[in-house]
């Protein structure tokens, strides 16, 4: 039910970058060996690339983007309804192999991209975790983590996500 409602408010929150619930495997890379791992969510890499205007020496972009390259699917997201703190080893080396597949995307590569981690409250990542999305220099891949908040409306669970104080997502009912 977790993952269902996770994936039910990124559905809705990114559906602009095609979000969607996923059960394809995907071949990664833990500690040199092969790991095959199911992200629970995929999503789109989209790439904008704008008009300038050069003024003198100056070169300043505009808001107009003149065209845009799309990646399908090539960004992750992962549910972990858990408590404690989760580290590249975790589930046997399963976040590291998917940020490490993320990054063979040509886009990823090139660009850069996110992973999304939705977890319980109490759940934390480790430096590890961060370390290796930051690995890849100019195209890193920036961890983005979402904790869950919960109350009862009218006998139903209502799940959202919230990354630090401001960042909140849509809700989804679990009944």
């Amino acid at each position: 039910m977790f993952e269902n409602a996770f994936n039910s408010i990124m559905g809705s929150d990114l559906a602009a970058f095609n979000y969607t619930g996923n059960d394809r495997k995907i071949e990664g890379m833990y500690k040199g060996r092969p790991r095959n791992t199911i992200p629970d969510g995929v999503f789109d890499l989209v790439r904008d690339n704008y008009y300038s205007l050069i003024v003198g020496a100056y070169e300043i972009p505009t808001p107009f983007p003149k065209d845009s390259r799309r990646y399908p699917g090539v960004q992750f997201a992962e549910v972990k309804a858990m408590d404690g703190t989760l580290y590249t080893s975790s589930n046997q080396g399963q976040l590291a192999a998917m940020i490490n597949s993320m990054h063979t995307n040509s886009g990823v590569n090139r660009f850069g991209g996110q992973f999304i981690i939705g977890t319980t409250s109490d759940t934390f990542i480790s430096p590890s975790i961060y370390t290796l999305g930051a690995s890849f220099g100019n195209s890193a891949i920036n961890i983005v983590h979402l904790k869950s908040q919960y109350r009862m409306i009218s006998g139903a669970m209502q799940v959202r996500f919230s990354q630090g104080w401001f960042g909140t997502t849509s809700a989804a009912y679990i009944k």
